[in-house]
C-alpha cells in the first residue's frame, strides 16, 4: 500500500507528505499538538490541550491559539481531525503511516509482574492494611 503521509515520532520528528519532507513547521506548538494527538488515540478536550500547550496564558487566548494551530494542521492533513466544540481527535486516513503505531503493533503486550517463586501473591487487603506499612512489616518484606 502506498502511503500518502508518514509521521515519524521516534527520534527527530519528521512529517512526510506527497509533496516531500516538511522541513518548516509554522511553530513548535503545532508540531507538539500533532504529536500529542497522534499518540493519544481518544478524543482530547480542547480545554486540556489549550492548558497543556498554553497554560501560561488565559484560557480564551489558549483556545484561540489552539484553533489557529489546528487550522494549520488541517491544511497539511485534510480530513484527519475529528473536531467538535469540546474535543479534538486525530483520525488518520488509511494511507497515513505512523511509526509509533507500527512499533506498538510489533511490541509484545506487557506482562503482569509475577511474585518470586515461593512468595505469596499480595492481596488488596495486604496493601490497604495499616499494619503492612509499618516499619517492622516493611523490614520483614
Amino acid at each position: 500500500m502506498t502511503h500518502i503521509c508518514q509521521i515519524r515520532l521516534l527520534g527527530n520528528i519528521q512529517i512526510e507528505t506527497e509533496g516531500g519532507l516538511l522541513e518548516d513547521f509554522r511553530s513548535r506548538k503545532a508540531l507538539a499538538l500533532l504529536a500529542y494527538l497522534v499518540r493519544h488515540k481518544q478524543a482530547m478536550s480542547r480545554s486540556h490541550l489549550a492548558d497543556l500547550l498554553w497554560g501560561d496564558q488565559a484560557e480564551a487566548r489558549g483556545r484561540g491559539n489552539l484553533r489557529r494551530e489546528l487550522a494549520y494542521l488541517s491544511t497539511i492533513f485534510p480530513g484527519c481531525f475529528e473536531v467538535d466544540r469540546q474535543t479534538i481527535r486525530f483520525n488518520p486516513i488509511a494511507t497515513c503511516w505512523i511509526d509509533t503505531n507500527a512499533f506498538d503493533e510489533l511490541a509484545p503486550p506487557p506482562r503482569p509482574a509475577q511474585p518470586e517463586r515461593g512468595q505469596p501473591k499480595p492481596t488488596a487487603a495486604s496493601w490497604l492494611s495499616p499494619a503492612s506499612s509499618s516499619p517492622e512489616a516493611l523490614e520483614a518484606q
